[in-house]
């Protein structure tokens, strides 16, 4: 099977849980109250995590079966490899590979303006008359919904289509158009439009690089690198709510609206002047030896 086809699935799934999560809390927002919609939010929290230890339960016993050689993908079934160790040499590759490297930096910055987007700038949009709990869960769930149908497209026609020119064609109608339809208070018409074809090319981009991700890693670096990687990613997001709290304050919404969704389409355009991202379109073997 494609790598294409298997990362456009996954993140089908994803979006799909994403489309019925946004749709799931402006229901229970508006039955039940903010504080307790946040009881039960929590309380899932618990159930996944009780999900997550039944589905693995059988994955831990066959590992510690006697003569288990496999490994665990991460240490290559090196398993006198000391922690420290395995990280130096995750890094060392990651550095080493440029294309890959600037996915991850590029995703941990679009990350982050997109924690303020939604933890912050969102919210407080919803606040004036006439939008509310409701609205949100639309634009929400329309985004992730349109975002799941892209991805399942990725799914289906992915490794045919050229990564590079879809990566930069997505980027360019899911970052700085839905920034501005709500910076400069358009009609709800509008900005479901917009968030519709926003979100519907958004679902190729994760397909894309998860693929490009897949494919530039050997087998037994695979859990060093992309755990790394996904570390990464993640760093900035917790100052997400903290930079649109900032901004907020200090300019005004629509200000901060523009100025996270110029900072956006500036850090995914990048690729854009710099040769090396057209590596992309490259599909080499993913079983291919570790120098």
């Amino acid at each position: 099977m494609s790598t294409e086809r298997v990362t456009g699935l996954s993140a089908t799934v994803e979006r799909t849980a994403s489309l019925l999560g946004a749709g799931l809390g402006g229901l229970l927002i508006a039955a039940v109250g903010a504080a307790d919609a946040l009881l039960i939010d929590a309380a899932s929290f618990g159930v996944a995590a009780l999900v997550l230890a039944w589905a693995t339960a059988r994955l831990a016993a066959e590992k510690d079966q006697p003569g288990d050689e496999a490994g665990d993908g991460a240490g290559g079934g090196e398993g006198d490899t000391s922690y420290a160790d395995q990280l130096r040499q995750g890094w060392a590759f990651l550095r080493g590979d440029r294309v890959l490297l600037g996915i991850t930096v590029m995703v941990s910055l679009t990350n982050l303006l997109d924690a303020a987007w939604a933890s912050v700038l969102m919210p407080v949009w919803s606040l004036e008359p006439g939008r509310g709990a409701a609205a949100l869960g639309l634009l929400f769930g329309l985004f992730s919904g349109m975002s799941a149908l892209g991805a399942l497209c990725a799914a289906t026609w992915g490794e045919r289509l050229p990564r590079y020119r879809i990566y930069l064609g997505a980027f360019l109608l899911t970052s700085l158009p839905r920034f501005l339809v709500l910076a400069f208070d358009t009609p709800l018409a509008g900005v479901l439009a917009v968030f519709a074809i926003g979100g519907f090319a958004s679902g190729f981009i994760n397909p894309i690089l998860g693929a490009v991700i897949y494919e530039r890693i050997p087998s037994p670096l695979m859990g060093r690198v992309t755990s790394l990687s996904t570390a990464m990613c993640w760093s900035l997001m917790p100052l997400g709510g903290l930079l649109g709290g900032v901004l907020v304050d200090a300019i005004s919404l629509s200000a901060a609206m523009i100025t996270v969704g110029v900072a956006y389409l500036a850090v995914t355009m990048l690729p854009a002047i710099d040769p090396r991202w057209r590596e992309l379109d490259r599909r080499p073997e993913r079983e291919r030896a570790y120098r």
